[in-house]
């Protein structure tokens, strides 16, 4: 998983981007943005949030004062209760959203959250590729001048269970399949024909998979 914007100087936090939704209010706990499931840090004081991009109200942070360790665990403990998977020390996931928490001073806690962009399946340049219709496609290396017959998709959300009914689509559509690979020949990508298409799937964390699709004639 992609890790959030690392820490800036607390002093510049509420400077930076003061601006960016100035009919919202940022002295209360943004419900709106976060996981509707995302507990709400109860202790210390909640001094405020802002978007780390104006243009992202769900890329934010918010800073707690007066907390301390032991706060922060109660906290944790909350997060793993309503669902919240811990990917790393500090960081969690739960469907399309990720939390940071980290301390800027011993007294300072900050509450990253990020939800994650879904981009569509590329039909355009997979031609007769059945679709892997489970998960979260969350980015996508596309062909270019450097690599012209390669592609590769990033999944989250994406279980073992779910390749193996995707395999399964690609045997019905003609391909060969092994337990994570995929193979088939006379195959197009894009608009140009290929002699052979190898699909080589690997997993990357719990529940996240790189589909990388080499072509070759």
């Amino acid at each position: 998983m992609k890790k959030l914007l690392s820490i800036i100087p607390v002093l510049m936090l509420f400077t930076a981007s003061s601006v960016f939704s100035q009919n919202q209010d940022h002295s209360k706990w943004p419900s709106e943005f976060v996981h509707p499931d995302m507990p709400v840090y109860k202790a210390g004081k909640f001094k405020g949030w802002n978007q780390w991009d104006k243009n992202n109200n769900y890329r934010l942070f918010m800073l707690i004062e007066e907390t301390n360790q032991s706060d922060l665990d109660k906290y944790i403990a909350q997060l793993k209760a309503a669902g919240f998977e811990e990917k790393s020390s500090l960081n969690f996931h739960k469907d399309l959203f990720d939390v940071e928490l980290q301390f800027n001073s011993n007294t300072i806690l900050q509450i990253s959250s990020n939800r994650i962009t879904v981009i569509k399946w590329p039909k355009t340049w997979l031609v007769g590729i059945p679709e892997l219709q489970k998960g979260a496609l969350t980015s996508m290396i596309e062909p270019c001048e450097e690599m012209p017959d390669y592609l590769q998709l990033y999944f989250i959300n994406l279980s073992q269970e779910d390749i193996n009914d995707w395999l399964q689509d690609l045997k019905k559509a003609g391909f060969e399949t092994g337990s994570d690979n995929a193979s088939k020949t006379n195959v197009k990508l894009g608009g140009k024909t290929y002699k052979s298409l190898y699909i080589q799937l690997q997993e990357n964390g719990t529940n996240e998979w790189m589909v990388d699709f080499n072509y070759s004639n």
